[in-house]
């Protein structure tokens, strides 16, 4: 009797244990009841605005002046602010924003953002990064393959 009751105490504490293991290595993900937005701080270990290194016809240079995420209720909108220069033009910049909507999938620490509409032969994955605290980090973006670090925005 005295086993049963030493080995049901025991297997609780290990439970509790476990619980509070796993609730403390999870990283805090976004919920529905809380959102959070991801400002855009570096490029590939550059700060912005963002220049790559060419542009592609050797005049004009398209870069990135802004950029941010916003995750609630598992969905993501992304503003991003773009700009192109020509040495070959007297005018200022060109600027212009791009927005863009879908699906966050969340399986770890790992976060993958889809396109939910996607259509037959279209990329339903647009974005993978990780998500850990309060950096969101992302590659493969249309603009330059280094990382894309993103910073949790404070609430005021």
């Amino acid at each position: 009797m005295l086993n049963c009751v030493l080995r049901s105490r025991f297997t609780t504490i290990a439970s509790v244990i476990a619980a509070l293991v796993l609730a403390c290595a999870r990283p805090e993900q976004p919920q529905e009841s809380r959102a959070a937005t991801y400002v855009l701080a570096s490029i590939g270990g550059r700060p912005l605005p963002y220049v790559p290194d060419s542009s592609a016809d050797g005049r004009c240079v398209g870069g990135l002046r802004a950029s941010h995420y916003a995750l609630a209720a598992r969905q993501w909108t992304s503003v991003d602010t773009l700009f192109e220069r020509c040495a070959v033009r007297a005018e200022p910049d060109s600027t212009w924003t791009r927005k863009d909507s879908g699906t966050f999938a969340l399986r770890g620490d790992t976060i993958q953002f889809e396109n939910p509409t996607a259509g037959p032969g279209e990329a339903r994955v647009v974005l993978l990064g990780l998500l850990r605290g309060d950096t969101l980090t992302a590659w493969g973006s249309d603009l330059d393959g280094g990382e894309y670090v993103y910073v949790r925005e404070l609430r005021r």
